[in-house]
């Protein structure tokens, strides 16, 4: 829009000083034509810019001129400038909006004496993003991202963990929203009239179909994204480990303790209770923790535990 781009021109002038249009047209993306019938439009708003053709020439701003269009204090300035775009919203396709909007407030931050982008973002860098995507995994977004936009039905197939139910099923589903939690995307979705939560990884393959649906009126994401949290966390099973662990790596086994017993065994040792999510899950974690955990009930993960350790070393004696 012209009226955004007018606002960036000026703050870039201010912040930069004289500018050539070739540099301002290169910044915003648009041609160097465009850039002049822009001053022209600062100029007829009553904004003192001028160009200056030949050798050291360019378009500036008057010294005295000066306007703060951003009404952000140091620490939002500071806030906003720490942010790189993160992976989600370049998913949704709104990365580019996101680093222009920046961009402008970026121009405004150094006039106002705050610290400058680079500084800012040379100390601080967030990485959303989700390692080893694949192509497949792009299409696959790409497809749900469209049925979300338009309110269409999705023609789906994807893996089940539940019960008798496990394996690849296919349903009809009305993509209601997408989140983003822990690196992992979700897809909120209405099926047989009910809502659930699939996570997007588990999606197989996915079609929009030529149906239409309209999202129930008192649906609000982040209520039910909420909600449905707490249900997960209060009814997802656990599976509870009874074991000696070494002193010395409790402190990384806090987020699956349960219980601890002082009492008993001592000598450097402490008897605890873990939970886990799966016996799968249990195995995998101990085994990495190496001889600090003793495995003392359940009598089958004990077991399994032994006979991974000693597949391992049939391999490296």
């Amino acid at each position: 829009m012209q009226a955004d781009r007018l606002i960036a021109i000026l703050m870039l002038l201010q912040k930069n000083g004289r500018t050539t249009a070739q540099e301002l047209a290169a910044e915003l993306e648009v041609s160097e034509r465009t850039i002049y019938r822009d001053i022209d439009a600062l100029n007829m708003a009553g904004v003192p810019v001028y160009a200056q053709r030949g050798p050291g020439g360019g378009i500036a701003v008057l010294d005295t001129f000066r306007t703060d269009l951003t009404g952000l204090n140091t620490a939002e300035l500071q806030a906003l400038m720490m942010l790189s775009v993160p992976a989600p919203l370049l998913e949704l396709g709104i990365g580019v909006d996101l680093k222009s909007a920046l961009r402008k407030v970026a121009a405004a931050a150094q006039l106002m004496g705050k610290e400058p982008e680079s500084r800012l973002q040379d100390k601080f860098f967030i990485d959303s993003s989700e390692w080893a995507r694949t192509s497949a995994y792009e299409s696959l977004f790409e497809i749900v991202r469209k049925g979300l936009w338009g309110n269409a039905e999705l023609a789906i197939s994807y893996h089940s963990e539940l019960g008798s139910h496990a394996g690849t099923l296919t349903a009809v589903i009305q993509p209601l929203g997408l989140v983003a939690a822990a690196g992992s995307w979700y897809l909120v979705a209405g099926m047989a009239k009910h809502i659930t939560v699939i996570p997007l990884a588990r999606i197989r393959s996915a079609q929009i179909t030529a149906e239409h649906f309209k999202s129930p009126p008192d649906f609000i994401l982040e209520s039910f994204w909420q909600d449905w949290m707490i249900r997960f966390r209060s009814q997802r099973p656990l599976f509870i480990v009874e074991a000696n662990v070494a002193d010395a790596v409790q402190p990384l086994l806090v987020k699956y303790l349960e219980f601890i017993d002082d009492s008993k065994p001592g000598d450097g040792w402490t008897r605890v209770t873990l939970h886990f999510d799966t016996f799968e899950t249990a195995r995998t974690l101990i085994l990495g923790w190496g001889n600090a955990v003793e495995v003392l009930a359940p009598q089958a993960l004990r077991l399994s535990i032994a006979d991974y350790a000693r597949q391992i070393l049939t391999v490296y004696e």
